[in-house]
């Protein structure tokens, strides 16, 4: 994808620094030569992609895996209940959609704005485009969730990469339930041996990190990763 370089290549690094670029790029865009209609078409770009990282993509994923729950509750539940069957997935003050290519577009604005007579190392700063591909302040850990057999039995293998860190705080939940704590990690892999609410009942498990350092948790969780977890 053409200039891609100027954007960060994480999902999580690349929502952080949509954020901040909405926020700072009104205040330069005049003397980048930035119109008015260029800017709100911008803002819209960057608006409708944050919320299909943020919003529709993982709640779409989430209903998905409550729909593969509930399917395997009808065929193959023990418990004889009668379970709710899981609605619609409803998204109120949805942003209007926007024409494919946001990132295409916004990484040529960016270079454009390199290229501008009104730019200069302060305002490619205060933007946060200054070698953004790695640059950026990882705000959050970056980690994938996989099952692992290595063990001879099944067990969620999560991976994940420090940087600058001391470790991870790692929080989990089952089928839509509670977040809870399931510790820190300093090495990986980590595994989750955690066995099945119901045995012989599939369900589905939910992770979130955010860094650890000095004993404490702190910057912002990461996205959601999800798996379904298997008798």
């Amino acid at each position: 994808m053409a200039h891609r370089a100027y954007l960060p290549a994480s999902e999580s690094e690349l929502i952080v620094f949509l954020s901040h670029l909405a926020a700072r790029l009104s205040a330069h865009a005049e003397a980048l030569g930035i119109t008015s209609d260029e800017l709100i078409a911008t803002l819209l770009d960057i608006a409708y992609c944050q919320w299909i990282l943020q919003t529709w993509y993982p709640t779409i994923q989430q209903s998905a895996m409550e729909a593969t729950v509930y399917k395997n509750l009808v065929a193959s539940g023990s418990d004889q209940a009668l379970h709710p069957r899981p609605g619609p997935v409803i998204f109120e003050n949805a942003p209007e959609a926007r024409p494919n290519g946001v990132l295409i577009r916004l990484a040529n604005l960016i270079q454009r704005i390199k290229l501008s007579k009104g730019y200069s190392d302060a305002v490619g700063q205060d933007l946060g485009i200054i070698n953004s591909n790695i640059s950026v302040v990882h705000a959050m850990p970056e980690f994938s969730v996989a099952y692992d057999h290595s063990s001879g039995k099944k067990r969620v293998k999560l991976l994940f990469t420090k940087y600058e860190h001391e470790g991870v705080s790692i929080e989990s939940r089952r089928n839509g339930g509670e977040w809870e704590s399931m510790g820190i990690a300093t090495t990986k892999p980590w595994h989750d041996d955690r066995p099945l609410l119901t045995v012989g009942l599939p369900e589905v498990r939910e992770y979130r990190l955010c860094w650890w350092d000095k004993n404490h948790a702190n910057g912002n969780f990461s996205p959601v990763q999800t798996i379904t977890v298997g008798p």
